[in-house]
């Protein structure tokens, strides 16, 4: 027992310092040895399958943790029927992997399965329900369906406003999914109304907090955390004045955020390719061609150097810089901006 524990301390650890694969080395070890002394139908083994699940999903195995997952709801099933909380959380999390997985019709399916039992345990108003309605807006966004993705949106927002009052980080995450629908709408107004709700409860949830070095790892990381939703908050209503015409409020912003980010995520990730490329786009409507392949270059060698690189990204970047004129017209920081 003190072997099994031991190995979900020492996974936990790895986790909090981002040490993936060691995190999984040692879940691995405490499922096996759990199984040898208690089997594998019991919650522990179902908790340490999602853990095992999870690390997969982190190291961009997504076959492997949505085996993992599936094991898990086996056993949450046999145990506590289809209709428990433990089988919805289940389904919650297979739909998130088959979302990665870019199976949209299987994710809105498992999302909800798992909306359906929590109407069952908790009734239309859990915080439980909320999570899944913000999951299928996520899904009807990538199937382009925006109408759909901000009903789904605002009834996230409608259920944490009630349960958890406005300054609250969850309610500020709303206001930021509702202003994406809004810009994947071309309702720009409106998208501007929501993003400066979100930043106001942003600014006022952390303005003094945590300044100290006696914070806790939790506190430090929801403190970045929150920087970083602001920058990208900031990036998203570049992408607006730049689609309106104002180009040079547009580049001020996304030339301004590069320096913040970089504080938080470092220079070769993602994020910053994406700014590059926003600048390039903004560039590129201003027939602006050098400055638009300068900064479409930045975006594509920080893509190609990168393990999680899609193809299909690297593709468009060599697009865009052999014919910046044509640049996909739309971009921003949330996955309706894009």
């Amino acid at each position: 027992m003190e072997t099994i524990n031991y190995n979900i301390e020492a996974a936990e650890k790895c986790f909090t310092q981002g040490l993936f694969g060691e995190a999984l080395g040692h879940y691995e070890k405490a499922l096996s040895q759990h199984i040898c002394f208690y089997g594998d139908e019991n919650f522990t083994a179902a908790d340490i399958y999602k853990s095992v699940s999870n690390m997969y999903l982190m190291l961009c195995n997504n076959e492997m943790a949505l085996e993992n997952i599936n094991k898990a709801t086996q056993i949450t099933i046999s145990i506590s029927g289809e209709s428990s909380k433990e089988t919805s959380e289940s389904y919650n999390k297979t739909a998130q992997i088959y979302f990665t997985m870019d199976n949209f019709g299987k994710s809105l399916e498992y999302f909800k399965k798992s909306l359906n039992i929590y109407f069952q345990i908790f009734g239309e108003e859990s915080v439980q329900t909320a999570g899944n309605y913000t999951g299928i807006a996520r899904v009807y966004n990538a199937l382009k369906k925006y109408d759909k993705e901000l009903q789904y949106n605002y009834k996230s927002l409608r259920i944490n406003v009630k349960l958890n009052g406005e300054d609250n980080l969850d309610t500020a995450t709303n206001y930021q999914n509702v202003a994406d629908s809004f810009c994947s709408l071309n309702r720009y107004k409106e998208s501007i109304e929501y993003y400066d709700k979100a930043m106001e409860i942003r600014c006022r949830l952390f303005s003094e907090k945590c300044r100290t070095d006696s914070c806790s790892f939790t506190e430090k990381f929801n403190i970045r955390l929150n920087s970083y939703l602001k920058l990208k908050i900031t990036i998203s209503k570049a992408g607006i004045l730049s689609r309106t015409g104002n180009y040079e409020q547009a580049e001020s912003l996304l030339k301004n955020a590069i320096p913040e980010l970089i504080k938080i995520t470092g220079d070769n990730t993602i994020t910053i390719a994406e700014v590059f490329e926003y600048l390039g786009d903004n560039y590129s409507r201003q027939n602006d061609t050098i400055n638009a392949k300068v900064n479409y270059r930045k975006a594509l060698t920080i893509f190609t150097n990168l393990k999680e690189t899609e193809i299909r990204k690297v593709d468009i970047l060599r697009s865009k810089i052999r014919n910046p004129a044509s640049a996909v017209f739309i971009f921003g920081a949330g996955t309706s901006c894009n």
